[in-house]
């Protein structure tokens, strides 16, 4: 990843805005990000598709646009943000994040991450997962979870993503053993 000629600003609200992923929206993304292809490792990039609140986005599905990947980068253009907005009026879900991997173990947010995020807008996320999605997105520490606030995206700290990101489960027993 290339230095930035402007510093990335942290974010530390425990109160800020909140994402709220499905755990079924984590395990989809776990499977689809690694890409390889021709036995080469590539960047990928997905969108997590949901409802948007006045506080909180909740992620439901996960869009895999078409994209120019290579070892280092990712490439979306208008015609492919075009089709993922097609898909996404159909359902009637909005972007509330996207999702990539970077190569190595850096997760913050590049200049080029910033400029080609497909929605700049207060309250969107974005996650970049390491070493190229190989080892999943939990825990979510792990990854560079920004959110975009003040006119750019800020990257969290480990306390605000404990208390402003959730995965709730697809799933929950409370019958006991037998019924």
């Amino acid at each position: 990843m290339r230095s930035r000629s402007k510093p990335l600003h942290w974010d530390r609200d425990v109160d800020g805005p909140r994402l709220v992923l499905t755990s079924s929206v984590v395990n989809t993304v776990e499977r689809r990000i690694p890409l390889c292809s021709g036995g080469v490792l590539r960047e990928n990039v997905l969108y997590i598709a949901g409802f948007i609140l006045p506080t909180v986005r909740v992620g439901v599905t996960v869009i895999a646009p078409q994209c120019v990947t290579g070892p280092g980068f990712y490439r979306t253009d208008a015609d492919d943000h075009a089709d993922v907005m097609a898909a996404l009026m159909a359902c009637r879900l909005h972007i509330v994040a996207q999702v990539h991997c970077h190569p190595g173990r850096g997760v913050s947010h590049s200049e080029i991450d910033d400029e080609e995020a497909i929605v700049r807008a207060d309250g969107h996320w974005s996650v970049v997962v390491p070493h190229y999605g190989l080892h999943g997105i939990l825990p979510l520490t792990q990854c560079g979870i920004h959110c975009y606030t003040q006119g750019e995206f800020r990257r969290l700290d480990g306390r605000a993503i404990a208390t402003r990101v959730s995965i709730i489960p697809d799933w929950i027993d409370m019958r006991g053993d037998e019924r």
